[in-house]
């Protein structure tokens, strides 16, 4: 991300808006069977937002697990939480 006037923006772009995504969430991580898929399934899933990323991963056309931080919860998928000890009590645990 940058700051500008203490602002920070992700380098992530919205198609439809061309701005930076703003969409609450701050980091995604994705675990697949190929290192290029998880990285494009990132990048779509911090652009798709939560609603619409869960609908991916509930459609099973790919199979992935994932963990994304928002302003307010840390979001895990099932097998990603078995995996995932939250040590902070900043945010709150979401299973997805």
């Amino acid at each position: 991300f940058y700051t500008i006037n203490g602002k920070n923006y992700t380098h992530i772009i919205d198609l439809h808006s061309g701005l930076p995504v703003s969409n609450g969430i701050h980091s995604v991580v994705v675990v697949c069977e190929s290192a290029a898929v998880a990285d494009a399934l990132s990048t779509a899933i911090f652009a798709m937002g939560i609603e619409k990323s869960t609908e991916l991963y509930s459609s099973g056309k790919v199979e992935f697990e994932a963990l994304i931080i928002t302003d307010e919860h840390i979001i895990v998928t099932p097998r990603m939480a078995e995996k995932f000890e939250l040590v902070s009590d900043r945010y709150k645990l979401a299973e997805n």
